[in-house]
């Protein structure tokens, strides 16, 4: 990320969710720019859609986009390809940033 001039994120931020009521803790926070960054390792991607854990992912990443958040999902095989890598944050930023303008 840094090499890739990507602005360093703080790392294992507690977010709250549903009025506080929830708190989820992502790896990534770009506060600043509305983007959290979660690097699953390989078994995330095996999720099975419809099994629990798929539903709590799921779930987890709906209530942190209801709060405005764009949320960006990658694992070891994302960063063999930098270019790409930080290509998709930097598109992450800049959804987010149209999204704060239109809601305001």
């Amino acid at each position: 990320m840094f090499q890739g001039g990507i602005p360093q994120p703080a790392l294992q931020v507690d977010v709250p969710v549903m009025g506080g009521r929830v708190v989820y803790t992502p790896d990534f926070m770009w506060e600043e720019y509305g983007v959290l960054g979660e690097f699953d390792g390989d078994y995330k991607y095996d999720l099975v859609p419809g099994t629990d854990e798929w539903k709590a992912r799921k779930r987890r990443d709906e209530a942190l986009q209801a709060e405005g958040w764009v949320i960006v999902h990658w694992a070891w095989e994302d960063l063999s390809n930098p270019v790409a890598f930080i290509a998709t944050l930097r598109n992450a930023f800049l959804t987010a940033r149209r999204l704060r303008e239109r809601a305001s």
